[in-house]
C-alpha cells in the first residue's frame, strides 16, 4: 500500500544493526519493520541510539514471534514512536491483524484488517482452537504441491496452524502452534511461546527456546515428554553473570504458569548458559 501511494523504500544489502540504525536516520525514514531478534540487537547499540535522531519515523512494526512487553517499551522509549505489533503469514499476504495504538493492549495482537476474515474453529472449554482465515490476501495455493494446498485451503479459507482465541472486545490472543505443543509427563498441555514469553520478562535473558527432548530423542512419542528450556544470559560489562536470572527466578516464572519444576541447572556459567526444567 505505501509503495502504491508513491512512498520510496530504503533498502540493505543485508541486516546489520548499526547499518540499519544509520541509514533509519540518513534517510529520514518515516516508517519500518522488523522481527523481535532485530530490535533487540537495535536496543544493545546504545551509544549509537544517544547520538542519532529519528525525526521523522512516525511508526515501527514488529511481529513473526512472541513479543514480550519489555521489548515494545524498550523499543518505544529509544526510537520515541508507537511499536505496532501485527499478527500474519506469508500465505495470508502477510498481515492479517493489527493491534491498536489507543489504548495499546500488549496481551493480543488486534482485529483483523479490513476485507480479513478470522474464525476459531474446534476451540476448547477455554476457547482457544485454530486460526482459520479468509479474505482477497490468502494465497490460491503452494506452487506445484497440490497435497501440501489441500492440507492448507479448505473452501477458500487458510488453516494457519496458530491456535488463539478472541477477547471480549475482538482482538485475537496467540496462545502458539498446533504443531508445537508439548504434552508433559504429568499430562499437562504446554505451548512453548507461554514459556518463552515468561522468560522475555526476565531481566537477564536475552534469548531463549523452549522443547520437548524426548519428541527429538529419544523416544520421539508425541506423550510423556521432557520439557527444555535453552537460555542465552546477559553479563554485566564486568564478566560476572548471575543477576536475576537464577534457578529460583526461573522457577517462579514457571510457577506462573502453572508448571511443575522438575529440576534445574546451578547458577549461569560465563559462556550462554544452558537450563533444563
Amino acid at each position: 500500500p505505501m509503495l502504491h501511494a508513491g512512498a520510496s523504500a530504503v533498502i540493505l544489502p543485508g541486516f546489520e544493526p548499526r547499518a540499519f540504525l544509520g541509514a533509519l536516520a540518513t534517510y529520514g525514514c518515516t516508517y519500518t519493520g522488523g522481527v523481535p531478534a532485530m530490535y533487540r540487537m537495535l536496543l544493545e547499540q546504545k551509544d549509537l541510539l544517544g547520538t542519532l535522531s529519528f525525526p521523522k519515523l512516525k511508526s515501527l512494526s514488529m511481529g513473526s514471534a512472541v513479543v514480550g512487553k519489555d521489548l515494545l517499551d524498550g523499543v518505544e522509549s529509544a526510537f520515541g514512536v508507537a511499536a505496532i505489533e501485527s499478527y500474519g503469514l506469508t500465505e495470508a499476504g502477510t498481515v492479517v491483524t493489527v493491534n491498536d495504538l489507543k489504548p495499546f493492549r500488549p496481551d493480543t495482537v488486534g482485529r483483523p484488517i479490513e476485507g480479513t476474515r478470522v474464525e476459531i474453529r474446534a476451540a476448547n472449554e477455554s476457547g482457544v482452537g485454530e486460526v482459520w482465515v479468509q479474505g482477497p490476501t490468502v494465497m490460491q495455493g503452494y506452487l506445484e504441491a497440490p497435497d501440501l494446498t489441500k492440507e492448507a485451503i479448505i473452501d477458500g479459507w487458510l488453516r494457519t496452524g496458530d491456535l488463539g482465541r478472541f477477547d471480549a472486545a475482538g482482538h485475537l490472543q496467540l496462545v502458539g502452534r498446533s504443531r508445537n505443543m508439548i504434552v508433559t509427563e504429568g499430562g499437562k498441555n504446554i505451548y512453548p511461546e507461554d514459556v518463552e514469553s515468561a522468560f522475555e520478562d526476565l531481566g537477564d535473558c536475552e534469548e531463549n527456546c523452549v522443547f520437548a527432548a524426548d519428541y527429538v530423542w529419544p523416544r520421539r512419542s508425541m506423550t510423556d515428554e521432557k520439557l527444555h528450556a535453552l537460555e542465552k544470559v546477559a553479563c554485566p560489562g564486568d564478566g560476572a553473570c548471575g543477576g536475576q536470572f537464577t534457578a529460583n527466578t526461573m522457577a517462579t516464572a514457571f510457577e506462573a504458569l502453572g508448571i511443575s519444576v522438575m529440576g534445574s541447572a546451578g547458577p549461569p556459567a560465563l559462556d550462554p548458559a544452558r537450563r533444563e526444567v
